[in-house]
């Protein structure tokens, strides 16, 4: 029998199904409702295409976590994988999403023939939920149970149940692993981010995102599940913060990538255009990519070169928008959005200043950051930890 390949983790997409009138609402006065969806649609076909094709040493599961978790949501997801070209998983008697459903968390049959026909470059479909689970995957508490409710304040629960459901198939999977979660609205998501978590696994790994929140967490095996995301203040300025201070608290030692840009407003597609247009210009290598570093990137067995997807699903759709380029629609919105550049923003949101601790581990990266200060509101909010990172090394919000 052919040997399945080494897992070194999961990276699981949370992502809404792109629906019109549902769909980056904010993006209507630009896009209108059809175009919001259809550039959701695009972004979300990137970020899995750039995700289904990543060039790492190490090979990892891939899931798709869905909302809403019904029969249409789950189809709406299967055709979008399948236009697209992308490779899903698939049992001859037993669907991916239903081994991974919230009704059955038990081994089976059924799932060890699904991990025995695991293929390393196809995702499979996890509905969402917010069911409360323990670490083997059954519900601590079935009266507690509520309809699935996708408002921001619901989304510790969403990701707690997610890590317990993947950290499962993982352990399936014969893998300890780390737990990586990427959203479905930037496009260009940073390959080498995704290489720097699966290599760096015992520790956590944060991408902040232009507006206070994040865009990738990667969670190692030790972090407990049902801690990590407590006290997390979602869609706030203060949502890095508050999740560095979960881990932090738990003891879970944190890196910080480089900053990751959702498209959610008129003025994020601005930025958009021009950033991929920029990497247009620079496909012959002679222009080297310095800016967004909040760290500098920590060294691999392999350099790894700092590289995007191609997000050509992404430009097809502002094209047909008439968005791509500098005229029509978005010149009138150009001069709001400098205004609000990469620097301004992130000068908005936080002062991040970083030291650096040099070990002499061969597997350590030699970089961990530990911030000293976030903003004048965050130390006001409560968020400081008294206690060192990892035992040793101080962290203050």
């Amino acid at each position: 029998m052919r040997r399945a390949p080494t897992v070194s983790g999961s990276v699981v997409v949370v992502a809404k199904c792109p629906i019109p009138g549902r769909s980056k609402t904010r993006l209507i006065p630009l896009t209108g409702v059809d175009g919001s969806a259809q550039l959701a649609t695009a972004m979300l076909a990137d970020v899995l295409t750039a995700l289904t094709q990543a060039e790492t040493e190490k090979n990892f599961d891939r899931i798709l976590l869905y909302a809403p978790p019904t029969d249409v949501g789950k189809l709406t997801m299967e055709n979008l994988l399948d236009r697209f070209g992308i490779p899903r998983q698939r049992t001859d008697d037993n669907d991916a999403s239903e081994v991974m459903s919230t009704k059955s968390y038990k081994s089976s049959k059924s799932d060890r023939k699904h991990t025995q026909s695991w293929n390393p470059d196809a995702w499979t479909l996890l509905p969402m939920s917010n069911e409360k689970l323990n670490s083997e995957g059954d519900p601590i508490d079935h009266s507690s149970s509520k309809p699935l409710n996708l408002k921001s304040s619901y989304l510790s629960d969403i990701l707690e149940n997610a890590l317990h459901r993947v950290r499962l198939r993982l352990r399936k999977l014969k893998s300890d692993g780390p737990v990586i979660f990427v959203g479905m609205d930037t496009p260009d998501i940073p390959l080498d981010e995704l290489a720097y978590a699966l290599e760096d696994y015992k520790r956590a790994r944060v991408c902040p995102s232009a507006d206070g929140g994040y865009g990738l967490l990667s969670v190692p095996h030790h972090a407990p599940a049902e801690r990590i995301f407590a006290g997390v203040r979602w869609s706030d300025p203060l949502t890095l913060a508050s999740q560095l201070k979960a881990l932090t608290d738990e003891d879970v030692r944190v890196t910080v990538g480089r900053v990751m840009y959702d498209v959610d407003e008129p003025d994020d597609v601005v930025q958009l255009v021009e950033r991929l247009q920029e990497s247009e210009r620079r496909l012959d290598g002679s222009e080297e990519d310095q800016h967004d570093n909040l760290v500098k990137a920590p060294p691999t067995t392999v350099r790894q070169e700092r590289r995007t997807g191609s997000c050509v699903f992404t430009i097809q759709a502002l094209q047909e928008l008439q968005l791509w380029g500098s005229d029509g629609k978005l010149r009138k919105l150009k001069k709001g959005s400098h205004e609000h550049s990469d620097d301004g923003i992130i000068a908005k949101q936080a002062t991040l200043s970083t030291s650096y601790s040099t070990h002499d581990h061969e597997e350590d990266y030699g970089e961990e950051v530990l911030i000293h200060s976030y903003t004048s509101s965050a130390y006001e909010e409560g968020f400081v930890p008294s206690h060192d990172m990892a035992g040793s090394h101080s962290c203050s919000l």
